[in-house]
């Protein structure tokens, strides 16, 4: 059986479609403009660089994490209670994420926009460890598919975490 094309260029085809095959399994975000998908939603990095502008202050700095690593991590935890919560149907209006994050001592986060949005979303997380208990939130929430950009690092579903950077472009720790 004789192939209409020349050599090289076979072997060339087959190497790109190798790579684009290892690119479309290696877990990574599809745009350089999306720090996470969650399930079937995106977490935007202008979201996160926003966030890390406004809500750095915030972070422990004994915490041993870079506040950026720090506050991409909640927000995709965030993102990853409320794909839990939408695949169940379940709704909670901001007056019980208020609550929820007064109950847990978040209330500083409140007085800046881009951070009370941020706890909002992380209230979430609360609320399932109040309704599941520690054990079956855990497997709840290592369970949904998240695939971080690789200039934050890849995501450990175990910790509910981004954990290192494999950018060679950008590195995660670039912004502080």
């Amino acid at each position: 059986m004789a192939f209409s094309r020349p050599m090289p260029i076979r072997m060339a085809a087959v190497a790109v479609a190798g790579f684009l095959g290892i690119a479309g399994l290696s877990g990574c975000a599809g745009s350089p403009n999306t720090a996470a998908t969650v399930g079937n939603k995106t977490v935007s990095m202008e979201s996160v660089d926003e966030a890390a502008d406004h809500c750095s202050k915030y972070i422990n700095p004994n915490a041993g994490l870079p506040p950026r690593q720090v506050i991409s991590s909640t927000m995709i935890r965030g993102a990853v209670a409320q794909e839990i919560l939408d695949n169940r149907g379940e709704k909670l209006s901001d007056a019980q994420r208020d609550q929820i994050i007064a109950r847990n001592g978040m209330t500083a986060l409140t007085s800046d926009p881009v951070c009370n949005a941020m706890a909002r979303d992380f209230a979430g997380i609360y609320h399932l460890f109040d309704l599941e208990g520690e054990q079956k939130t855990m497997a709840d929430l290592a369970a949904v598919e998240v695939k971080a950009n690789p200039r934050l690092g890849t995501w450990d579903a175990k910790n509910l975490a981004l954990q290192g950077s494999s950018s060679l472009s950008e590195p995660f720790t670039s912004r502080p």
